[in-house]
């Protein structure tokens, strides 16, 4: 990434942490576990996985294994304080829809909860959430990002359909 931007005649900011971040610059730290595109503090965050990679529906068959989840279409489908579900960071809470404008541009985002930290998902993706409709009365627990707490989740479920469809 340092050298695409060098040959752009970009000088990014090489930083270790977080906290190093600098508005208005090109800020470019190794994170192990990076959560991909969304705000961190008022600053916009992308992974070289957003920029490289062409956008991909994975397909997830573990999903017809939990029955406490409903489809959601488009934003009207959310109420503020639904708990939903999304492929990759798991179990959030939405807070709303907040409007970005940058570079002169304006995009809408889906503001989740999760359990350490707040994430802005564009509206584009909506496809990878589903609302989150358990037993009335139980509240679920918040994913935490930036572990691996939500694939060991996945690997488990996928585990027990494949246990399901060998034991027939």
């Amino acid at each position: 990434m340092f050298d695409i931007l060098q040959e752009r005649s970009l000088v990014p900011n090489i930083i270790e942490n977080c906290s190093q971040l600098e508005k208005n610059r090109i800020n470019l730290i190794h994170l192990p576990s990076a959560l991909g595109y969304g705000f961190y503090n008022d600053i916009e965050v992308i992974t070289d996985a957003e920029i490289f990679k062409a956008p991909t529906l994975k397909k997830t068959r573990y999903r017809s294994a939990i029955q406490n989840v409903v489809a959601i279409n488009s934003k009207e489908d959310l109420t503020v304080g639904d708990f939903v579900v999304h492929y990759d960071y798991g179990i959030g809470r939405y807070l709303g829809l907040k409007t970005v404008e940058l570079n002169g541009l304006r995009n809408d985002y889906l503001k989740l909860q999760y359990e350490n930290m707040e994430l802005f998902i564009p509206v584009e993706k909506i496809v990878l959430l589903e609302k989150y409709q358990g037993v009335e009365g139980s509240i679920p627990k918040l994913t935490k990002l930036g572990t691996n707490e939500w694939e060991k989740k996945k690997a488990t479920i996928r585990e027990m359909i494949k246990w399901l469809r060998y034991s027939e």
